[in-house]
């Protein structure tokens, strides 16, 4: 799936991943230097170290996702020139790249899913669980949250850096091919459980996997006895507590209207999944009108909604990530319901920058916008 998905051919995803990784493999160069360095000759030795070995880690991993071999090198030259690595090291590592035998892989079971339409595809006991996990919550969404909208996601192309908005004819023909209800399921003793779509069709699980892995890793931290956090890409899984203070971990929720440091919230979320859905994060401005990655499937464009921050806290990371997608195409109004409904927690944040509550909790500190439904500690 990920090898597939857009988002990890694109230049700018890359480029935020390399920048952060190197700054933080910058940090522990100084740290390691600072005790032993006099005239700062071996700082600046660790942290070009530091700087290759990072870049030749994420071409690395730039290869396995299937990027295009002329944009991996475009990367490292720009980074090599960045850090002024020496063109020794941006030849080495351009060398150890074309040594790589990189074809993108597709034999995943959505890929063969998505371009065998009409055909029963044998699948793994996981991907057969979640597409039923999935289709659930398409039923209980009424479609709103629908894993077949994999034409309208495929068309919009947002984050691939050649965004442009589709017509009206372009949107109706992606919409004609969405409707989860002819995702064909079929339980087979014998062999592998099969999954078949009709001709036009996609699957797109880009609203349930983050929140699927969170929660292995949830089962992982929790045999093993671990204490710790993992994050990934806005959902996350606290394990126990902070074993440097013994105190609970305090996560913080990105403010929708501030940059990617701040915060509008704070949670205490222990052995507890969190998942966060907003407009905020991926999107595009065209003529002056800003365009979004969440996609409404009746419409064919961006959801509109009164939120444009929607986090769930449960117990469940797949539930999670799907059900702050699908409020935060709802809107405000279903916050209250859905969390009785499904015993969760939500937090969500309005455009007029007012914070909604499913219901009342003391371990959630909301310094900075108003509480207009529940209350905040």
């Amino acid at each position: 799936y990920f090898q597939n998905s857009q988002i990890f051919h694109s230049k700018e995803f890359w480029e935020s991943y390399l920048d952060n990784s190197i700054n933080l493999e910058i940090e522990k160069a100084e740290k390691n230097a600072r005790s032993r360095d006099n005239d700062g000759s071996l700082k600046k030795k660790f942290i070009v170290n530091a700087i290759f070995s990072k870049t030749l880690s994420i071409s690395h991993n730039m290869c396995e996702f299937g990027v295009p071999k002329d944009l991996i090198k475009e990367l490292i030259h720009d980074y090599c020139t960045k850090y002024e690595l020496t063109e020794a090291n941006e030849t080495q590592i351009v060398t150890i790249v074309d040594s790589l035998d990189y074809e993108l892989k597709n034999d995943s079971e959505i890929y063969k899913i998505n371009h065998n339409p009409n055909i029963d595809i044998g699948v793994s006991d996981e991907v057969f669980m979640l597409a039923q996990t999935a289709l659930s919550y398409c039923e209980i969404s009424e479609g709103l949250f629908d894993i077949s909208i994999g034409p309208l996601v495929n068309l919009w192309d947002i984050t691939s850096g050649n965004e442009t908005v589709p017509s009206d004819d372009e949107i109706t023909k992606a919409k004609s091919h969405i409707d989860y209800k002819n995702v064909e399921l079929k339980v087979n003793i014998k062999n592998n459980n099969s999954i078949k779509i009709q001709e036009g069709m996609a699957l797109d699980f880009g609203a349930v996997l983050k929140g699927y892995a969170a929660a292995c890793c949830q089962v992982i931290a929790q045999h093993y006895n671990v204490s710790g956090w993992v994050s990934i890409g806005g959902n996350m899984y606290v394990q126990k507590k902070n074993p440097q203070t013994g105190k609970d971990f305090k996560i913080g929720i990105r403010d929708p209207f501030g940059d990617e440091s701040s915060y509008f919230a704070s949670v205490v979320i222990p052995n507890t999944t969190m998942s966060t859905a907003g407009t905020y994060e991926r999107f595009f401005i065209k003529d002056g009108v800003r365009y979004h990655h969440i996609l409404n499937p009746f419409t064919g464009y961006p959801a509109e909604s009164d939120l444009c921050s929607v986090t769930i806290i449960s117990n469940d990371g797949t539930f999670a990530d799907i059900m702050a997608t699908t409020i935060l195409m709802k809107g405000s109004n279903f916050v209250k319901e859905y969390a009785e409904r499904f015993g969760c927690q939500i937090i969500a944040v309005t455009n007029e920058k007012e914070v909604i509550l499913g219901h009342e909790d003391k371990t959630i500190s909301i310094p900075s916008y108003p509480v207009v439904s529940g209350v905040g500690a």
